[in-house]
């Protein structure tokens, strides 16, 4: 994603990845809500990998702990997370 003007999580960076966990019917409805909720911390979603039901995740791999709480809080609050921001200048 690109890190936009404004962006106070990371400034001094161009662009960004990160694991996003939200409810959603679809892919498509997933993606729409992340989008969402990057732009309001000033991010642009330039593309969208391994997008996924997150049962299908729990089936096939292995989720550490910080994901697990990450997934609970989805559930539990129905609001976008996500883990950690990484930065990058390229």
């Amino acid at each position: 994603m690109t890190v936009n003007d404004h962006n106070t999580i990371l400034p001094s960076c161009n662009y960004a990845y990160v694991n996003a966990i939200a409810l959603a019917t679809d892919e498509i409805d997933f993606i729409s809500r992340v989008k969402a909720e990057c732009n309001t911390l000033h991010f642009t979603v330039e593309e969208s990998e391994d997008v996924g039901l997150l049962c299908d995740c729990e089936n096939t791999h292995h989720l550490d702990n910080n994901l697990r709480k990450i997934a609970n809080w989805a559930k539990k609050s129905g609001e976008v997370s996500f883990t950690t921001f990484h930065g990058s200048e390229e």
